[in-house]
């Protein structure tokens, strides 16, 4: 079966590389559709390409809220 091109990659994977910017973004509305400029950063991060504007799964979300880090 074909990858899925609005499938994000595991945020563990790119979740502690983002820029803090683009955290906020994603924080701001954590069940919208991911910012161009956020997928763009993933996309860099994980050398992947995402045609489309995914959403976080409720695993991404779950995960996020267990990351004990503050974000600036």
């Amino acid at each position: 079966m074909p990858e899925r091109d609005d499938v994000l990659p595991s945020i563990e994977t790119w979740w502690p590389h983002l820029t803090v910017g683009a955290r906020h973004e994603v924080l701001s509305d954590t069940t919208a559709p991911l910012d161009d400029r956020v997928v763009r950063e993933i996309e860099r991060i994980c050398d992947t390409r995402i045609e489309h504007r995914p959403r976080l799964s409720d695993d991404d979300r779950h995960f996020i809220a267990t990351q004990g880090e503050t974000v600036d």
